[in-house]
């Protein structure tokens, strides 16, 4: 599934994108190519697999509808309850999204940790730390 996810977004979707700054209501408006192998089909794999009833599928995707809107807001909310622990917080899909490259990771950023694709957000994080490190030194 995160192999279809990185080859959906770089292959297919990335090229024709011309909105760069994630934006909650504009998360739901996809390629439908894109929504079927990239949104709906892993989202709902897991469920299906594991055989959840009516009541957690319907609880699952209410948490993956505030995931989807928390993501693509443009704000990293401090409350929010998913920028914590092994979450893939609001940060890195803002990075996706401004510079086409690695944060593939919907929920977790465990796939993005395993598979290196989250090197260049590192990057990109430690060379913002050290800005504003100099700048306070200053």
């Amino acid at each position: 599934m995160f192999a279809l996810c990185v080859f959906v977004h770089t292959v297919c979707v990335w090229p024709l994108l011309t909105l760069l700054a994630p934006l909650a209501v504009a998360s739901e408006y996809t390629h439908p190519v894109e929504s079927c192998l990239g949104n709906i089909l892993p989202v709902l794999v897991g469920p299906f697999v594991a055989g959840c009833n009516f009541a957690t599928l319907q609880v699952w995707l209410w948490l993956r509808m505030l995931k989807t809107a928390d993501a693509h807001c443009g704000y990293a909310l401090p409350f929010s309850p998913f920028g914590f622990g092994p979450l893939n917080e609001a940060r890195r899909h803002d990075f996706h999204h401004e510079k086409g490259v690695g944060s593939f990771g919907s929920f977790f950023k465990f796939w993005d940790q395993v598979c290196g694709t989250d090197s260049a957000y590192l990057s990109f994080r430690k060379k913002k730390e050290e800005k504003e490190a100099e700048r306070k030194r200053i």
